[in-house]
């Protein structure tokens, strides 16, 4: 048995903010998609272009807003993780070499 007693919160952090630029890109090309095809539904001088704005914001917007959150996500995980853990003495985890 590893007993697992703190957390490094800088490490958590900046993997859940890489972890959430990558969510934050995937949902920006799908808004993008979306506001792509929309284009065809807008009346004629209601800002056609619209659509085509807003999918390239949302590429360029999106993953970073992601990051960010992702970022102050994954720091207070890590330092309520640590709480957690040093509450409870540890997170035992059986670790096996195949």
């Amino acid at each position: 048995m590893v007993v697992i007693k703190k957390v490094d919160v800088l490490s958590l952090a900046l993997y859940s903010m890489i972890f959430m630029a990558f969510v934050g890109l995937i949902e920006g090309v799908i808004i993008s998609l979306v506001g792509y095809g929309m284009m065809g539904f807008y009346r004629i001088g209601m800002m056609p272009m619209m659509g085509a704005n807003f999918g390239v914001l949302a590429i360029l917007v999106f993953p970073l807003v992601f990051s960010v959150a992702g970022f102050i996500c994954g720091a207070l995980g890590g330092f309520i993780s640590n709480l957690a853990l040093k509450i409870t003495g540890g997170l035992k985890i059986e670790l096996s070499a195949k």
